[in-house]
């Protein structure tokens, strides 16, 4: 089936699927607010800088880290609420993506976990809470197979498997689908803007809906829109970090970890977690009224299950 077929029948699935979320959770897809407007900062990270939005608090900080091809505003709504309970939070947005640096060629999680060690030494802070989304969860678990030490906390939400994305998603297409109305280009700002009110992640159309859907794009000289990830960036991580097979390295995880996965998961098959869940410590599961983009959809849902999680094993301190 062609590529720009199936992008339009996923999306209007999805679409049709917002009524039956809505009956199960009267949360999903309304939202408040933000009560008040991160900082916005863009910080030393080894040789890259990233971009990043602070909720002032108390250490340790949450960190968060964004999916493919967006940015640390897709966690804006969680981030705004999480911060009512006197905790610190900084969202990250990772290389290649928004307005962080854009190296040429590596994208691996060895490098991108590279660059969150570098960051948080920028920022003075040794240990944290870390939640990651998609392959901002992969990239979180990676971390925490690498610097157990430093973790207070593991939040992944709907994140890339351990042992990479099953053949139906891989290999059927439907991962290439789904980004190819944030993937394209637009001739100008008000193809772009209809685009934004046609996806299921944006369907508030509020101010944090804007701010997310304006960082992942750059405007060009002569007024058209395209994707602020380059191409090749794009395709090094699909095919590479979300692939990759974590599963032997899970038990150097010391941390308490929750597990949020939505009604419409990156893990549709079941068992894709029972292998994980035996070896991750005090693995907290929760299953979620939502699409992929819930954290953004269902904020309050997932902010109320992150902050139980947080308050039991990453309480916030004084500054």
């Amino acid at each position: 089936m062609p590529s720009r077929l199936t992008a339009a029948l996923l999306h209007a699935g999805l679409r049709r699927s917002v009524r039956i979320f809505q009956a199960r959770d009267p949360r999903y897809g309304r939202a408040r607010p933000l009560r008040r407007h991160p900082r916005e900062l863009r910080l030393r990270a080894g040789d890259l800088h990233l971009h990043c939005l602070e909720w002032p608090g108390a250490d340790p900080p949450l960190v968060l880290l964004h999916g493919l091809n967006n940015s640390a505003w897709i966690w804006a709504r969680v981030a705004d609420r999480l911060a009512d309970e006197g905790r610190r939070v900084i969202s990250v947005t990772l290389r290649g993506h928004g307005a962080s640096s854009k190296p040429g060629g590596d994208y691996s999680l060895p490098a991108t976990t590279g660059d969150l060690a570098a960051l948080l030494g920028t920022l003075g802070v040794h240990r944290v809470a870390l939640a990651g989304h998609s392959w901002g969860g992969k990239v979180a678990l990676h971390f925490a197979t690498q610097h157990p030490h430093r973790l207070d906390c593991l939040v992944l939400a709907d994140p890339a498997p351990p042992r990479g994305l099953s053949p139906p998603l891989s290999h059927g297409g439907l991962v290439g689908a789904a980004f190819r109305p944030e993937r394209r280009s637009y001739p100008d700002r008000h193809s772009w803007r209809e685009a934004m009110s046609s996806l299921i992640q944006h369907q508030l159309g509020d101010d944090t809906d804007r701010l997310a859907w304006s960082a992942v794009y750059r405007e060009q000289p002569d007024g058209s829109l395209q994707a602020a990830l380059p191409g090749s960036a794009f395709q090094a991580i699909l095919r590479g970090p979300i692939q990759q097979d974590l599963r032997p390295r899970l038990p150097a995880i010391r941390c308490p970890t929750q597990l949020l996965l939505p009604s419409i998961s990156l893990s549709p098959i079941p068992g894709t977690w029972r292998e994980a869940q035996r070896v991750l410590p005090l693995l907290d599961r929760r299953d979620l009224v939502g699409d992929h983009t819930f954290i953004h959809t269902n904020s309050e849902a997932t902010c109320e299950a992150m902050a139980s999680f947080l308050a039991t094993h990453a309480p916030s301190r004084d500054p």
